[in-house]
């Protein structure tokens, strides 16, 4: 009797550490995870993108998902095991993020707010961002109960328009008229609209003309156009 209790005993031992270690329990290298996901910002993000980035899941469709930027401010990685986004403060645990994915030290990762997570993979968000008014957040720990990250309230938004902390991760939102996803929000980046393509469906061997317009500081001298035939290898022209 006293060896099946022992081992009954060693049974749920090992699956509460089995919990822990698969859980928003889990230790990093300078504490939980749920510490470490303390130093995650929404650092940037657009909510009427007309023009300014264009889906790199599915770029034959000309599809310009409106973006949410994370910064990572530590000076470690950060898994983004048990992490939330929502566009609802009633619904804080509304889209839960691939537990595979993580964030560099002092990195960025592009959450897609298109509403097309299962077709383009773990950085598209089950939501989409209202470009009148609207709200962001992040949250971890248990979907019951979770715990604020980070959050914005935004007022109507523009098009081709960004908003982002000045500085990056810990400054106030501000109009950006050169977005920078995926980049430092100090970068002063060109900024690509206009792109238009003619003919809409071309036919197998047919002339393309495509055409865009690129506002920069003058330090831009030159551009390349990529392209894919079948969404596979990108060329260069």
């Amino acid at each position: 009797m006293q060896i099946r209790y022992a081992l009954l005993y060693a049974l749920l031992l090992l699956t509460a550490l089995a919990a822990g270690i698969g859980g928003t329990g889990q230790v990093t290298a300078n504490g939980t995870l749920i510490e470490a996901q303390g130093a995650l910002r929404i650092n940037e993000f657009i909510a009427d993108n007309e023009t300014v980035w264009i889906d790199p899941d599915d770029p034959g469709l000309d599809e310009f998902p409106d973006w949410i930027e994370l910064y990572n401010t530590s000076n470690q990685e950060v898994p983004l095991t048990g992490l939330y986004f929502t566009d609802d403060p009633t619904l804080p645990a509304k889209f839960l993020i691939t537990p595979s994915l993580s964030i560099p030290a002092n990195g960025y990762a592009l959450f897609y707010a298109d509403d097309e997570e299962e077709d383009e993979g773990p950085y598209h968000l089950g939501f989409r961002l209202s470009k009148s008014s609207g709200y962001i957040g992040i949250y971890t720990g248990q979907a019951d109960n979770p715990t604020l990250v980070d959050e914005i309230q935004y007022e109507e938004q523009e098009e081709d328009i960004s908003s982002g902390r000045l500085p990056d991760g810990n400054g106030s939102f501000q109009r950006l008229t050169r977005p920078s996803p995926s980049r430092s929000n100090l970068v002063t980046s060109p900024r690509i609209s206009d792109i238009a393509r003619t003919p809409e469906m071309p036919t197998a061997d047919a002339p393309v003309r495509v055409s865009a317009t690129i506002t920069d500081n003058g330090s831009v001298t030159a551009a390349s156009v990529l392209y894919t035939v079948n969404g596979g290898q990108q060329l260069q022209v």
